[in-house]
């Protein structure tokens, strides 16, 4: 009995390093696309400009710095360097006037 409660032991504690393992491995899906090289305006309050955004699948997956936005570059991210500029949230405003439309 005692041997099984080591061999137990053993186990479990074999078991947790291998998920510590997993757990802490880069298993980060690389972004699509990610733009750095100029600011970027957020719209919101607690951080109204970056310096790097990264794009998944029509989505933005992270704001933030560019050493940030560096761990997700995969083979075949697309980098645009905004050369200096401003990029914006896309404003788009679809609405018809009644007599008008």
């Amino acid at each position: 009995m005692r041997h099984s409660r080591q061999l137990f032991a053993l186990l479990g504690l074999a078991i947790l390093i291998g998920l510590t393992a997993c757990s802490s491995s880069n298993d980060v899906e690389p972004a699509d696309l990610i733009f750095t090289g100029g600011k970027i305006f957020t719209a919101d309050a607690d951080m109204p400009e970056a310096s790097a955004v990264a794009v998944r699948a029509d989505r933005i997956v992270y704001v933030g710095n560019s050493a940030g936005a560096e761990a997700l570059v995969g083979e075949r991210t697309r980098e645009v360097d905004i050369g200096n500029g401003l990029l914006i949230p896309g404003l788009m405003d679809s609405h018809t006037h009644v007599f008008m439309g």
